[in-house]
């Protein structure tokens, strides 16, 4: 093989390392060291501090007729809070993830 066949077939192989590396994307995790905090009878949040995606805050209370019920919050990023307005005692709580 010439010179240039050479420079043309090694110059080929690095443009097509390059195409592949810079097509890929970035790993996604969930969110992680979610934290949930119950005020009262009245609301519930959720935060998380690491990971990508969104995570949301959902509980069961028992209503003032003695029935339970849940509430659940809006999406929030990592960072961010969500907030569950309830009107009772809160029996259970959890956070939902998604990356």
């Amino acid at each position: 093989m010439r010179l240039r066949e050479r420079v043309a077939a090694i110059s080929a192989a690095i443009l097509s390392a390059g195409l592949v590396l810079s097509t890929t994307t970035p790993a996604h995790a969930v969110p992680d060291n979610c934290t949930v905090t119950t005020y009262g009878v009245w609301m519930v949040t959720s935060t998380c501090t690491t990971g990508t995606g969104e995570h949301r805050v959902s509980a069961v209370y028992i209503n003032s007729g003695g029935h339970p019920q849940s509430a659940t919050g809006d999406w929030a990023p990592v960072g961010g809070l969500s907030v569950a307005y309830t009107s009772g005692y809160v029996t259970y709580s959890w956070v939902t993830k998604r990356g």
